[in-house]
């Protein structure tokens, strides 16, 4: 937003605030109302008055509000104290302040601010809130068409172009309002436009991580990409073995991992002989003498969940259960370990374990 902008809205705050309290979130918004998601973050960019902001504070959601017009921006935070608003001085199309809280949103509203966005701007400013949505996050922008009457700059507006810029950015594109409505304040010249934009949940998310992993991580070993691979194949092939989980974390037993990783291992071993040291008599580290190596002449068919040794192969359950305890020891001290992502600066693991 311009520089001219933001002084005439922090000029005469009290006068719009007042104005805009005056409609109802819902009356403004009623083309979208049931894309507004039952938890998560939401961000307000422009968020004026701070009237939207309250009202998804107390729908529960958490709202990051920002008002780059410091009288807005005051008088929001005094007339909605909702304790789950962090209200930030920031503007499109940098949103400098809003990256640095490194969250992704559930819902993005930018209710009457594309209008105020240079069209050369608008592109770079649609690519990063694109980035900041979660996957199936919505970013919902109303758009203005008329004249302006006063001082504000104003820039022409279409659906068309969110529909071309979403296409662009990877976004499905939704238009909300079959046909303009007319001005909710009562401007017979002003008419709206609602579009939903749609950052798709196809697992397109991880790809930053699993090539941070692959390419960037400081620990060269085939040992990262074999957790990885444990994981995957438990995903696809045992997804009821999930303990527990969240938006952002899913918790494995430790020992499944191990059984999947000796499955990957066992037949480049016998195979190939596959070492990761330099020194051929060293051997990998998780094959030891009275785990791994006693089970060189079990076949790999026969390491399966539920599967049961005591009676049929000897000591076989035993030397396996010590096998998956080196494993496991190993993927605690090796690719858990290694396998970081930056945070704040910091290098902070992606995979905890514990045994």
């Amino acid at each position: 937003m311009s520089a001219s902008n933001i002084t005439y809205y922090s000029k005469r705050a009290e006068s719009l605030s007042a104005q805009y309290d005056e409609v109802s979130f819902t009356d403004v918004h009623s083309d979208w109302l049931t894309h507004i998601p039952e938890k998560g973050w939401a961000l307000d960019v422009g968020s004026g008055s701070g009237r939207d902001a309250a009202f998804l504070a107390n729908k529960g959601l958490s709202v990051v509000a920002v008002e780059p017009a410091e009288g807005m921006r005051t008088l929001a935070r005094n007339n909605y104290p909702q304790p789950n608003i962090h209200w930030l001085d920031d503007t499109l199309p940098e949103l400098q302040k809003v990256f640095a809280l490194q969250i992704k949103f559930d819902l993005i509203l930018l209710s009457a601010v594309w209008m105020h966005i240079a069209p050369t701007n608008r592109e770079r400013a649609f690519r990063k809130l694109s980035s900041l949505l979660k996957p199936n996050g919505k970013l919902v922008i109303s758009l203005r068409h008329g004249v302006c009457h006063d001082e504000r700059v104003m820039c022409e507006v279409s659906a068309s172009e969110q529909a071309q810029l979403a296409n662009k950015f990877g976004l499905s594109y939704q238009l909300a309002t079959s046909e303009k409505v007319t001005d909710k304040l009562g401007r017979d010249e002003v008419s709206w436009q609602t579009v939903v934009l749609t950052l798709p949940d196809d697992g397109t998310g991880a790809f930053p991580l699993i090539r941070n992993i692959v390419v960037n991580d400081n620990k060269s070993s085939t040992y990262k990409l074999a957790l990885l691979r444990s994981i995957l194949r438990i995903a696809e092939g045992h997804p009821g073995a999930v303990i527990s989980q969240t938006d952002d974390h899913v918790e494995l037993p430790l020992g499944l991992v191990s059984l999947y990783w000796l499955k990957l291992y066992k037949p480049l071993v016998d195979t190939f002989g596959m070492q990761q040291n330099s020194n051929a008599k060293t051997g990998l580290g998780f094959i030891k003498k009275n785990g791994g190596q006693p089970l060189s002449s079990i076949s790999n068919s026969d390491f399966y969940l539920g599967a049961s040794y005591s009676s049929r192969v000897g000591e076989v359950g035993k030397y396996l259960h010590q096998a998956l305890k080196d494993i496991s020891s190993t993927i605690k001290e090796m690719p858990a370990k290694y396998i970081t992502l930056p945070v704040n600066r910091l290098e902070k693991p992606v995979i905890k374990t514990y045994l």
